[in-house]
């Protein structure tokens, strides 16, 4: 019973702030399009934003599938749709804690491939369910303004915590780019598992010939990449977090 108090003062907090983005945060707690539009088509028992709010977190809370810990997942969906203060005040609610371990996946990627592939990649592992925020180092994510990047950097690759190097390869890595060059030797050095995927491009050559052009990779006959093509970023992209997932 007390869980369920719970969640209503987490809802009463929700709705309070955010109504108006009902529909956002729908999508980021895994409703679909259609569940969507009958909630929003329903104006007889749910005439204004504050009343459909509450109507879709009642039916969330109440979804088989849903991750065993609601409050983190909610929570994680306010910060996806970049609410913040809305997120951190669940934090007094009793039972919603943060974690404090450090990241459990660390990105390694060129910058170009950024907006075709790696946001979308970590979107997907930060859906309900999977990931939390801090259990990602993603550059966009865990670095602000003012910190020294290769400091950081070098103590998310050394935390105890970090059991995942995600290796996004792609003609931009392979053409000497450094970050990754550094971020993989210390990875490799360090005995983190290594998860590599090739972002191929039209024009690309074969994978193992590519890398071993790259002579700061150390044995590249070892890296076994999971192929996706730019084009194929959309279909593939669920399953390619399962796979993350799976080696956690």
């Amino acid at each position: 019973m007390a869980a369920q108090v719970n969640m209503d003062d987490c809802f009463e907090i929700v709705v309070s702030n955010v109504s108006y983005r009902w529909q956002d945060l729908a999508r980021k707690l895994g409703f679909k399009r259609g569940e969507i539009k009958a909630m929003a088509d329903n104006n007889v028992q749910f005439p204004g934003p504050n009343e459909k709010c509450w109507e879709m977190l009642g039916k969330w809370i109440n979804k088989p599938n849903r991750g065993e810990d609601p409050v983190r997942d909610l929570k994680q969906a306010l910060m996806n749709i970049e609410e913040r203060l809305t997120a951190e005040a669940l934090e007094g609610i009793e039972g919603a804690t943060a974690t404090e371990a450090g990241a459990k996946v660390f990105i390694s990627h060129a910058s170009e491939d950024k907006e075709e592939f790696v946001t979308p990649l970590v979107q997907e592992l930060l859906k309900p369910g999977r990931l939390q925020q801090s259990d990602v180092f993603y550059d966009k994510h865990s670095l602000r303004t003012g910190d020294h990047l290769w400091n950081e950097i070098d103590a998310a690759l050394r935390d105890p915590a970090l059991k995942l190097f995600v290796f996004v390869i792609s003609r931009h890595v392979l053409s000497k780019k450094q970050w990754p060059q550094y971020e993989y030797q210390l990875a490799h050095g360090k005995g983190v598992r290594i998860f590599p995927i090739w972002l191929k491009r039209d024009g690309d050559g074969d994978f193992r010939q590519k890398v071993s052009e790259y002579d700061t990779m150390r044995e590249p006959d070892k890296l076994l990449a999971v192929p996706v093509h730019v084009n194929e970023v959309d279909e593939k992209l669920s399953g390619i977090a399962d796979k993350i997932m799976e080696q956690l």
